[in-house]
């Protein structure tokens, strides 16, 4: 539940109030207590996706010691699919590299635009191979293949947006609800496959 709950919860303006710069999700608060953060924020995603990782880790190791004490409780213990199973564990500096660089693309205009393509690509492609478990970038992808009529490589990216999106059951990008990025990545995968 706790790792639903947080996927679900957090974004920057906790980040900013909780004094989670760093990524490491200590929830020790602002350093400076005098500080005030308004309320959405900048409307970043969230750095909670690599402490996620670590509880995922956790269920694993519950799972596997209630196994090995033949507790019965261990056949209700369901390991979500999200970071290939809980088998893998995101760093926090890729968290905030992958975070920031993707951010640069998506508020960037200039970066959107058919002369800039090739470079919000590539910047997508390095945010995807530093957090591979979130479906946005995935998405922005897709488009910016849709948008250079590479339609098989859009399919693909939409795709996989769409398997990460429904694994998660929300949206690290937070500036549109879940409904809305599964909506429009259904969108783009069938505009892709209708080609």
């Amino acid at each position: 539940m706790t790792m639903a709950d947080f996927a679900e919860q957090l974004y920057s303006w906790q980040d900013c109030m909780f004094g989670n710069a760093d990524g490491r999700l200590r929830l020790e608060g602002c350093s400076n207590p005098e500080t005030r953060y308004l309320w959405p924020g900048p409307m970043l995603p969230g750095l909670w996706i690599s402490a996620v990782s670590r509880m995922g880790r956790l269920v694993i190791s519950c799972k596997q010691q209630l196994e090995a004490a033949g507790d019965p409780r261990a056949s209700k213990l369901i390991v979500p699919p999200v970071f290939d199973n809980c088998t893998k564990i995101l760093s926090e500096s890729d968290q905030q590299r992958a975070r920031d660089l993707y951010w640069e693309v998506v508020s960037n205009p200039e970066l959107q635009g058919p002369q800039n393509a090739a470079e919000a690509s590539e910047k997508l492609q390095r945010v995807i191979e530093l957090n591979p478990y979130v479906a946005e970038p995935h998405l922005m992808l897709a488009q910016l293949h849709i948008h250079a009529d590479d339609w098989e490589a859009a399919r693909v990216e939409a795709q996989r947006a769409l398997e990460l999106f429904l694994q998660w059951g929300t949206c690290w990008d937070k500036r549109m609800g879940w409904d809305a990025w599964v909506a429009w990545t259904r969108v783009c995968l069938e505009a892709a496959a209708e080609q």
